[in-house]
């Protein structure tokens, strides 16, 4: 971590589903000068919360902000996939009068965040056999499922934006073919996401109480998990489904991406179930992958612990040179 303090400040910030992170750094260091944290749902658009922001901040005014925000990032019009939000990064960099707004991808954030992470913080799940300058995977569930690729690129780390939340689920099972054709039949489509995240878990729900005949008690995640730590059949499957598809999603993109450097699981919602995540169940489905199981097993798997990672990312970008051992 560089301690030298640039004269110029950045303003950055992670949009996410649920809860939006903001916090004022002297880039490339990582230590936030000052750090805020709203609901998401309480704002409408990107400008107000960083104007609320700033006008808490004392120091000087940012030159520059970097936002991670959940969705592809196409043109100057942004809309966020989860949230509900519709802008143009030109009108929010003029109304908060900054010199620079860079928009990324909330998983780019994350995964930049990856080389400057500590050994405390990052929990070993499988240990595998660390190959240290292959691709990495770095992915979790949130309100929904995202996921990017780290590449070795002239001795440094590129992040790649990747949308594997919404690759189609593939069922393993006669009952999960069941569920996926419920919310197929319901969405169109049965994403990853439909079933492995925050809004995947109301969604499964749903469909098993629907297959079973039954009311279900609540869409709500929170009561749910609730439920299911309490032993109700369907809240226990739909948890049981969660951990074997976030699982299968892992093999599959960890498999397409070559990712012998290690598989990283961060995001909210992995630490927020506590018990109801089952590494053991994850780890079957990611290594079960037929000829390929061997391959996979070889693959280390970290849960990242910080919840603000995205933040450490947004601090450090761009990358400095050289690869990290772990």
């Amino acid at each position: 971590m560089s301690t030298g303090h640039p004269k110029k400040t950045r303003l950055i910030a992670d949009i996410g589903g649920t809860h939006t992170r903001i916090a004022v750094v002297y880039p490339p260091c990582t230590e936030p000068l000052a750090q805020w944290s709203f609901v998401t749902a309480d704002f409408h658009d990107l400008v107000t919360p960083l104007r609320v922001a700033l006008n808490e901040w004392s120091g000087s005014y940012p030159d520059e902000a970097i936002c991670a925000v959940a969705s592809p990032l196409l043109t100057d019009q942004v809309s966020l996939t989860n949230v509900g939000w519709s802008f143009s990064i030109s009108e929010t960099q003029a109304a908060l009068g900054l010199e620079k707004l860079e928009l990324v991808n909330d998983w780019v954030a994350q995964a930049l965040a990856i080389p400057h992470l500590n050994a405390n913080q990052c929990q070993a799940l499988y240990a595998g056999a660390l190959v240290t300058d292959a691709p990495r995977l770095v992915m979790g569930p949130g309100t929904g499922l995202g996921s990017a690729a780290l590449i070795p690129w002239n001795q440094q780390w590129q992040a790649l934006a990747c949308e594997g939340g919404h690759m189609s689920f593939a069922p393993t099972t006669h009952r999960e073919s069941e569920i996926v054709a419920h919310i197929h039949h319901q969405y169109g489509h049965c994403s990853a996401e439909r079933v492995a995240s925050g809004i995947g878990i109301a969604t499964v729900y749903a469909s098993i109480c629907a297959l079973d005949g039954i009311e279900p008690i609540s869409d709500s995640p929170e009561v749910i998990s609730t439920a299911a730590a309490d032993g109700n059949p369907q809240a226990t499957e739909t948890f049981d489904l969660f951990n074997a598809a976030l699982g299968s999603v892992a093999g599959d993109l960890a498999l397409a991406l070559g990712a012998r450097g290690g598989v990283y699981l961060g995001g909210g919602l992995i630490p927020a179930l506590g018990s109801l995540f089952d590494p053991a169940r994850f780890y079957a489905r990611f290594i079960a992958k037929g000829r390929f199981e061997r391959y996979l097993a070889e693959i280390p798997i970290w849960q990242v612990l910080p919840t603000d990672a995205a933040l450490i990312g947004l601090a450090a970008k761009p990358l400095p040179n050289g690869l990290s051992d772990r």
